[in-house]
């Protein structure tokens, strides 16, 4: 608003005629209105008329300014007796002189002039000043009515637009609002919405005042093409219709159009598909709308409860491929949608992209592997069963040999391998010895063809390999009776089983040299396959559960203490004497019949020795007698 100081307006001129007792009061203005924050001179003219008997000396005037109103300062009278007191106290000016007179009227009809400078600050409305003249006998007021002009437009400043911003990007619903101010009062406001790009006006929305100084409409982008706008606010105020419509934002997007992303776009997972371990989801994307892709995320739903589980943010890798690895094995095995967010920078989200029913397992299928022979003669029919069961897939893959050859003559092996759908597997393996035609023992002794050395006697219905990785970290497994893992030590090939399973206990065989032991639930025993005073096994009795043992077997390299050196040793001593109880009844065999056959064959020559000597002497003595 701007002040024009020094500019004089002779707003109005008011004859004021005060009678005190017989008095005649004349008022003449000569302007009745004034205009906001400029500066106007008021003034008041007081005419006094009497007859001569009467004392019309005025002894103090009083002019009351609107409290809107401010005062500018100096005040002078050419008329009024020179010696007087002015004062200035809560916008009331007041000219006195108590002495003798403010105004000389006795007798005659005097003129006198008073004169103020101010300022109306708030427009839009009439004010009263109000003029009080006092003398011996008494007081006379009266009013007069002035009506400030509104010259300044309402107040609006792109700053002023909460929403929406230059530049932004919008769809569905939005809230159009505006902060403004004004030094009287706003009168009514609009909202107008042109198309910037072809310059045609394609809406106007008329405002409401929320509170305060905010006016506001609520509009639908979808009722406008995608495209940029430009939205003009139209302000006015109430008393002299003044108008600002010079606030503006510009570039406006209106986006509708969400981004096309369907099932056909998820190249990661397939549906129905079956993953285990890591898996990568994968989904292309394309922005044809105004806006950019700003976010895409993956959604992960069990397929049975209905229960979400998860959330992955996705990054884009390059192009339109936005991608993020997971592991499934944070899930339980089972059935799971994958649903694809894509929001773009308007806010449009597109959630209709599915793919259903996929896999996650990360359990093996279960391998029951059995052959009717554990020893077998030369090109006898040995013949094998094998059977799959899987947590999820219902029909695992089985692939074994049926009759597995028997026409070389030593310890062999066959394996069964059991798959379920998300190629997870179950190598259990069997060894078979094939005895000569002549029934006579294997050549090998019962050794695995890794050359581990011997086996024990009993028949084994299943035997689950072990790889080294699972080893290393400790293998653990439910194992029923006569169930054994086939293990890689230094190189050789040996077995760790379960033999016997009461409610408390597990009696445990580790060979290929044959150690017994029984273990406690919670007792681990470490075990030296190596002959090398190391530890090269430990087994752990984890729990007993029906008729199954649960086993842990961890490969380690600990150095046997002295304190148990000693019964090994003795050990080692047993089995050179053939004293050793752990070695199997067939190996004991092998070892005995052999040793028998050489001491025979020595008593024979003894014996034959003896004959022919006998012979010797006896033909000697025959011819002596001669």
């Amino acid at each position: 608003m701007n002040k024009k100081k020094g500019s004089f307006v002779l707003l109005f001129f008011i004859a004021l005629s005060v009678t005190f007792v017989m008095a005649t009061i004349t008022v003449n203005p000569s302007a009745d209105g004034a205009i906001e924050d400029i500066s106007v001179i008021y003034n008041i003219s007081i005419n006094v008329s009497l007859d001569s008997t009467v004392d019309g000396n005025l002894t103090q005037v009083n002019i009351t300014l609107p409290s809107s109103f401010t005062y500018l300062g100096t005040s002078a009278n050419s008329s009024i007796w020179d010696n007087y007191t002015f004062t200035n106290a809560s916008n009331v000016l007041s000219w006195s002189n108590f002495t003798h007179w403010l105004v000389n009227a006795s007798g005659s009809i005097d003129t006198s002039m008073f004169w103020v400078n101010a300022t109306a600050t708030t427009p839009g409305q009439n004010y009263n000043i109000s003029v009080r003249v006092l003398n011996a006998t008494g007081s006379y007021e009266t009013n007069y009515t002035v009506n400030v002009n509104d010259t300044t437009v309402p107040e609006v400043a792109p700053g002023n637009f909460t929403s929406p911003l230059n530049h932004g990007n919008n769809t569905g619903s939005l809230i159009l609002n505006v902060s403004i101010f004004d030094n009287g009062e706003v009168g009514s406001v609009f909202f107008n919405i042109t198309n910037a790009t072809s310059g045609l006006q394609n809406a106007t929305y008329v405002a409401s005042n929320s509170f305060g100084n905010y006016w506001n409409a609520s509009i639908s982008t979808a009722n406008f093409n995608d495209g940029w706008y430009n939205i003009t606010v139209y302000a006015n105020d109430s008393y002299a219709g003044n108008l600002n419509s010079t606030s503006q934002v510009g570039n406006v997007t209106f986006d509708n159009t969400m981004l096309p992303v369907f099932a056909s776009n998820i190249s990661s997972p397939s549906v129905s598909g079956n993953y285990s371990g890591n898996l990568v989801l994968n989904v292309s994307i394309f922005d044809v709308g105004l806006t950019k892709i700003q976010t895409v995320f993956f959604n992960i739903t069990n397929a049975t409860s209905g229960l979400q589980n998860a959330t992955y943010v996705a990054s884009n890798s390059f192009g339109n491929y936005w991608n993020s690895s997971i592991s499934t094995a944070n899930f339980p095995g089972g059935y799971y949608n994958i649903t694809v967010y894509a929001n773009d920078s308007a806010g449009n989200l597109n959630s209709s992209a599915q793919i259903g029913n996929v896999t996650f397992d990360n359990t093996n299928p279960v391998a029951v592997f059995t052959c009717d022979h554990e020893s077998i003669t030369q090109e006898k029919t040995l013949t094998c069963s094998c059977s799959g069961t899987d947590n999820l897939d219902p029909n695992p893959t089985v692939s074994f040999t049926t009759n597995p050859s028997t026409s070389t003559i030593g310890v062999q092996s066959t394996t069964c391998t059991v798959t379920d759908n998300v190629g997870r597997v179950d190598v259990p393996s069997i060894s078979y010895t094939v005895n000569s035609n002549g029934g006579g023992s294997a050549v090998s002794g019962g050794s695995s063809s890794s050359g581990g050395g011997g086996s024990s006697s009993v028949s084994w219905s299943n035997t689950h390999i072990v790889n080294d990785l699972d080893l290393v970290k400790g293998y653990k497994k439910s194992y029923s009776a006569k169930e054994r893992a086939k293990v890689i030590v230094s190189g050789q090939t040996h077995h760790v089983g379960v033999l016997e399973i009461t409610q408390t206990s597990a009696k445990v065989e580790v060979a290929s040299t044959p150690q017994q032991v029984t273990l406690n639930v919670g007792e681990t025993r470490k075990f030296d396959v190596t002959d090398d005073e190391f530890y090269d096994l430990s087994v752990t009795l984890n729990t007993i559960s029906g008729s199954k043992a649960d086993v842990t077997i961890l490969a380690i390299n600990e150095t046997i203490p002295p304190e148990e050196e000693e019964p090994l040793i003795q050990e080692a001593k047993n089995e050179a004497t053939g004293n050793n109880e752990s070695i199997n009844d067939s190996d004991s065999g092998d070892v005995n019949e052999t040793d028998n056959s050489g001491i025979s064959w020595i008593w024979w020559l003894i014996f034959i020795v003896i004959i022919g000597v006998g012979i010797m002497f006896w033909v000697l003595n025959m011819k002596n007698k001669r």
